[in-house]
């Protein structure tokens, strides 16, 4: 191999090397994609697998009497059918525990339509209640990678976008801590989040 061989060789490979690192968004993104994130996100998204967990707890004070609140829900939705279980726990000093459980299945179907200019609309099917509504979305970071989307005012981590695939993530700690009168009204503790939702076109 020549000496203009080995040039032409090694620019090919920092171009390439650039041509994926700047085609490639989100961490799980296509290696390669000719078409833009607009237009990969533009189409018909219906809605194939939902996982959602919450948590929250809390202790302090209620009126002088301390008190512990747990609460803890899993929401999933696969194959067209949803699945919510959700156990809670308010125990005031002195009381005998008395959980509440609630548990939920029905069908479902959700399906939304991204346009660009910046308003989605959602098709969705509950049991035998059909609706549509018209959301706001926008990229969080509108000049850069995109890797954030902001739906109805609510911020999510873009997964993965491909051109038939959307993953979409939302990850969310808290920590509680209200002192409004020690030993009398206050309550600590935390709140925890998780969601991920799976679209196909």
């Amino acid at each position: 191999m020549n000496r203009i061989s080995i040039i032409l060789f090694s620019v090919l490979i920092i171009s390439s090397g650039f041509l994926v690192s700047s085609c490639k968004k989100g961490e799980n993104d296509p290696l390669l994609s000719l078409r833009t994130r607009n237009n990969r996100l533009k189409g018909n998204w219906e809605l194939v697998k939902l996982e959602e967990n919450r948590e929250r707890y809390t202790e302090g004070y209620q009126l002088g009497t301390p008190y512990t609140y747990e609460n803890s829900s899993t929401r999933t939705i696969k194959n067209g059918v949803e699945n919510y279980a959700s156990t809670t726990l308010y125990l005031l000093e002195g009381e005998e525990p008395n959980p509440i459980d609630c548990t939920r299945v029905r069908n479902i179907h959700l399906e939304r339509d991204f346009q660009k200019n910046g308003i989605f609309t959602q098709f969705s099917v509950i049991e035998e209640d059909t609706s549509v509504a018209y959301v706001e979305w926008y990229w969080l970071d509108q000049e850069k990678k995109k890797t954030g989307i902001v739906i109805d005012g609510v911020l999510f981590q873009v997964d993965r976008l491909a051109k038939d695939e959307l993953i979409l993530k939302r990850n969310v700690e808290t920590t509680i801590d209200i002192e409004e009168m020690p030993e009398y009204e206050s309550r600590s503790g935390y709140a925890k989040y998780s969601y991920t939702a799976h679209y196909k076109k």
